[in-house]
């Protein structure tokens, strides 16, 4: 049976290079299927070994490009794993849905491209959702530790393109909130400014598989769920109290 399961549309044909192959065994298992994975070259790529980062469902390593191209990140859903691909191709379809939804509604200059699949990631042939993403490099701010800092609206009074960038980022989200609709705020590094390879700032959202409304989240009904909901309104807060000050002072 193969279980790579690709989800979006993709007419590459693009395969891993065998040297990629064996280094991503040694991180997630033997007997991974990864003749198919979208973006990557069959050259010019080096694992870290090393998490480069965690979030609630996934570890995150980085694939560093040796050819100046542009290296990326794989994400391992390790908290869910799937005894069958019905199942992992079901919660990987949905995540996609979600994905999809958000990139329309904030467009890709906010929303980085991503592929996302499936594949045994252990012996026992359990199945993970992997997700790879461009790697925006170490020197990323998080918006919301720049908010707290009080660094946030200095940054971007001298960033006329920034500061146009989140104004525009906000008011995307203030329409979704205005219909009971949110992201995932909470999660570290979730929103984040990059520099791109002209090193102009600019805004970049790169969770984007969570979407809920105020009713699922009632409808979830666990004190977990209640505290999740609070913090992301409190951080919707947060940046609509700058929008508001940096409107004011336009």
């Amino acid at each position: 049976m193969n279980y790579m399961v690709e989800i979006i549309p993709d007419q590459s044909k693009s395969t891993i290079g065998e040297q990629l192959r064996k280094s991503l065994s040694k991180i997630i298992g033997e007997g991974i299927e990864l003749d198919k994975l979208p973006l990557l070259e069959k050259k010019g790529y080096r694992i870290h070994e090393k998490i480069i980062g965690r979030g609630g469902e996934n570890k995150v390593y980085l694939l560093e490009n040796t050819q100046k191209k542009k290296s990326l990140v794989i994400k391992i859903s390790v908290m869910s794993m799937f005894d069958n691909s019905d199942d992992a191709f079901y919660k990987a379809k949905r995540l996609r849905e979600k994905f999809e939804l958000i990139k329309k509604h904030w467009g890709e200059y906010f929303i980085p491209d991503e592929r996302m699949f499936i594949s045994k990631i252990n012996k026992r042939g359990r199945l993970a959702i992997i997700t790879v993403q461009e790697f925006f490099g170490d020197d990323i701010k998080d918006i919301f530790k720049e908010i707290l800092n009080g660094t946030f609206q200095k940054i971007v009074s001298k960033d006329q393109l920034l500061k146009k960038d989140f104004l525009l980022f906000v008011e995307k989200l203030l329409e979704w909130k205005d219909l009971g609709l949110f992201i995932d705020l909470y999660g570290s590094k979730n929103l984040i400014i990059i520099r791109d390879k002209n090193n102009r700032s600019k805004i970049k959202f790169i969770d984007s598989h969570f979407l809920l409304s105020s009713d699922d989240f009632l409808s979830l009904n666990s004190e977990a769920n209640s505290l999740l909901y609070h913090s992301i309104l409190s951080r919707v807060g947060l940046l609509e109290k700058m929008y508001n000050k940096i409107r004011e002072n336009n």
